[in-house]
């Protein structure tokens, strides 16, 4: 038995995110935070040979809550959430990263 689901690439991460939804155990409108945190990831390039990514940056912040539609303090609760399940990580010097890609920045 196949199991295939077609997606377009506007919207990969929010279904891949589902799938894992029965491990990480997100609410609907943590889904489309971590979905826009993804994106933001996985779009990011360097201006400057010496850039480090923190994805969870000041424009980076509007931007998630302009596209998740979610107000300040949903975001910094989804976040401590994200961080509590191990999903996101505060480096030692305030960036913040996707746990996945730790091994990048050593």
């Amino acid at each position: 038995m196949y199991l295939r689901k077609f997606v377009t690439r506007n919207n990969f991460t929010r279904v891949y995110i589902t799938v894992l939804n029965g491990l990480l155990q997100l609410t609907p409108r943590e889904i489309d935070v971590f979905s826009v945190l993804m994106q933001i990831d996985l779009a990011w390039q360097p201006k400057l040979p010496n850039d480090l990514k923190n994805i969870m940056s000041t424009d980076n912040r509007r931007l998630i809550m302009k596209e998740a539609n979610i107000s300040k303090a949903n975001l910094t609760r989804a976040v401590k959430k994200f961080i509590s399940i191990g999903i996101v990580e505060i480096l030692p010097d305030g960036r913040y990263i996707i746990r996945a890609y730790e091994a990048y920045y050593n």
